[in-house]
């Protein structure tokens, strides 16, 4: 019966901490704050239960995990609906292809009326005939189109278009692979893009194969059309000659009117330099072009004299350089645009014809050199000139943007949307294009940062937006589940390491921290029981984890280990210890070892006795002095000396004594 009994308790734990996952992954608020005091009160309640009956003396019985408790049902985000249209249940499971289980719905009667948002719970049979109920939202509508299903987005690219010009829809849907074939992408209105205008509001109509429509705005700026007069480059011959009062045609002085417009009008700025002598002096061409555009070109002309005398200019020829390169408001000077100037007579006199040329950018076109000799007759010549602005703070920089999230009516500064703001130079403003963006709740909308850097150059920056209704942080102990390890086994009296006893901890804050709630249950020899351990998240909130633990008697030993340390009276290792394995009981008999240089100092520990599985007895250290050495005297060459007198007072000594004795015979 209390095999029965544990197996039940052992089922609705199971099944509870289910439900509780289950709640937790739902989308209200309110219901993951229900579940969070659910979920401890239920872990400590049914904890302390099983620990009591386990630890009273019943036999353990392990309860055989079921399907329900080995698959996890994944709800769909968010089921559609039609009224009075009971859908597959299988639809709201993600899942559904990889379980061994059938579906139903709990509760049909929530598909009988409209709702915006209402909770049905499918009920997963499975092949076992375990069951678990799975919440899923439904939305329920009047009628199911696909308009209500898809959510078409709108993309953050900045566009442009050419006033006159229908710009094609290719990627202005960013998620338009996801509908359903037959779906048509179009403009709708007002879609004005004949008048030029900046941040023109333009809809999008996306109309499914089932006729209905959704419909998104994209900004569009249109510019107005380039005049005719940038699409061609007249080019002027490099000479026209004509008598006194002779008005050549405009037409003839263009060397390539075959490649302009046929109504094109080409006529002389000033007619009346041609009722004058002139030697090589500019005069301009005027190109007008349908459009009243129009290009000036200036032309060397000469009015001759036939009774004049040759002029100097007629001597010489001055060559064109290929290019002029300068950037805008810089005046090169007109002798750096003739190749040959060292050819040319030393009092020749240079000049551009027109200076306000290089007011403004222009790449590889005409403008004319004249050279003006002693006699005051000149040549013109074309140089193709090339003026570049000068590069800006916006040429030389490139802010980078990062997503920004607020809350509804506070304005972000609009510094806090660029990733790279250390990078750009100081002085730097940056400043939101429209603040009203602020005042509604959005998700994933597009803002233009303008950035203005020190020399006014700017830069228009777009940066995608969510504008919240509260920015407050979730807790962390809502984002996460700490999963217990299978078992958790120890000795009687040794705290295990909470952590642990955790088995999906990489996947939680590696800042989080976990204690056991009680470690006193290590203390009590336990077959199976369960304990909680409390998970700490660094925002201060928690979760409480039951864990299953068995808690058994220390080992006993049945060997130790015999150690022999061998050091000097400072305490230096002499030599590496000797450490044998000996069974406890037995008998020990340590050996003193002779070392170069030192002696037997002293004995710590008992050299023979008992192993004991104590290590501290069955250890002993000889501790060794060194010996003193005697001083060696340096070599002063004096050694051989010293032998030597040595030797001498010997002699000394013995021949005295011959003396005495020889002295003595003679008195006796």
């Amino acid at each position: 019966m209390w095999g029965s009994i544990l197996f039940i308790e052992s089922s609705i734990f199971l099944r509870l901490n289910h439900d509780v996952s289950v709640f937790k992954s739902g989308i209200m608020e309110v219901r993951k704050k229900e579940v969070f005091a659910m979920k401890t009160i239920m872990n400590r309640v049914l904890a302390g239960l099983l620990s009591w009956l386990l630890v009273g003396g019943l036999v353990p019985v392990h309860a055989q995990a079921t399907q329900a408790d080995t698959f996890e049902p994944e709800p769909v985000v968010l089921l559609f609906a039609e009224l009075n249209a009971v859908p597959d249940a299988a639809d709201a499971i993600e899942n559904s292809a990889d379980l061994p289980a059938s579906f139903a719905w709990v509760d049909e009667t929530i598909f009988e009326t409209v709702s915006d948002l209402v909770e049905g719970n499918v009920e997963v049979t499975y092949e076992d005939t375990s069951t678990e109920t799975v919440a899923v939202d439904v939305k329920v509508v009047e009628e199911l189109t696909d308009a209500i299903i898809y959510e078409p987005l709108g993309s953050a690219e900045y566009f442009l278009v050419t006033a006159g010009t229908l710009p094609s829809l290719e990627g202005r849907v960013i998620n338009s692979v996801t509908f359903p074939e037959g779906t048509i992408i179009e403009w709708g209105n007002p879609a004005d893009f004949e008048t030029p205008g900046v941040d023109k509001v333009t809809p999008i109509n996306i109309i499914y194969p089932d006729g209905s429509m959704n419909t998104i705005l994209q900004m569009v700026t249109v510019e107005a059309a380039a005049p005719e007069a940038d699409s061609y480059a007249p080019r002027a011959i490099d000479l026209v000659t004509t008598q006194l009062n002779v008005v050549p045609p405009a037409a003839d002085a263009l060397m390539n009117l075959d490649e302009l417009p046929a109504d094109v009008v080409v006529t002389w700025q000033d007619e009346a330099v041609f009722s004058e002598v002139k030697i090589e002096i500019n005069e301009n061409l005027v190109v007008t072009y349908s459009d009243g555009s129009t290009d000036m070109l200036p032309v060397l002309v000469t009015v001759e004299d036939p009774d004049a005398a040759p002029p100097i200019a007629d001597n010489y020829q001055p060559i064109a350089v290929d290019l002029v390169e300068t950037t805008i408001g810089v005046v090169p000077e007109a002798i750096s645009a003739i190749a040959n100037a060292a050819d040319l007579p030393a009092d020749a006199l240079y000049s551009w014809q027109d200076t306000a040329v290089f007011d403004e950018a222009k790449t590889n076109v005409l403008e004319n050199v004249i050279v003006t000799y002693a006699d005051s007759s000149a040549d013109m010549l074309a140089v193709a000139i090339t003026v570049t602005p000068a590069a800006t703070d916006a040429d030389n920089f490139t802010p980078v943007a990062q997503a920004i999230t607020t809350e509804v009516g506070v304005v972000p500064a609009a510094i806090d949307a660029l990733a790279n703001f250390d990078e750009l130079p100081d002085g730097t403003e940056f400043a939101w294009q429209d603040e009203s963006i602020f005042e509604v709740v959005a998700e994933d909308v597009e803002a233009v940062v303008v950035v203005t850097y020190p020399d006014t150059s700017v830069d228009y920056l777009s940066v995608l937006l969510t504008v919240v209704e509260d920015l407050t942080p979730e807790p962390e102990a809502e984002l996460y589940t700490p999963l217990p390890v299978t078992l958790v086994t120890t000795e009687k009296g040794v705290v295990p390491d909470a952590h642990e006893a955790i088995a999906n901890k990489d996947e939680l804050p590696p800042d989080m921290s976990f204690v056991w709630e009680d470690e006193s249950v290590f203390d009590t020899v336990v077959a199976s029981a369960f304990t909680n351990i409390i998970a700490n998240y660094a925002d201060g909130s928690q979760d409480i984890v039951a864990v299953p633990i068995t808690v058994t008697e220390p080992a006993v030993a049945t060997h130790a280990r015999v150690i022999v340390h061998f050091v000097d009276t400072e305490g230096n290792r002499l030599l590496p210890s000797q450490i044998n394995a000996r069974e406890i009981g037995s008998t020990f008999q340590m050996t003193r070892v002779a070392i170069d240089g030192y002696e037997l100092d002293s004995i710590v520990g008992q050299e023979k006795g008992i192993v004991s599985a104590d290590e501290s007895k069955n250890t002993v250290t000889y501790v060794y002095r060194k010996l003193a050495t005697q001083p060696q005297l340096p070599n002063t060459g004096e050694s051989r000396n010293m032998v030597f007198y040595g030797i001498g007072v010997l002699a000394l000594l013995g021949g005295a004594i011959l003396v005495v004795q020889a002295y003595r015979k003679r008195r006796q």
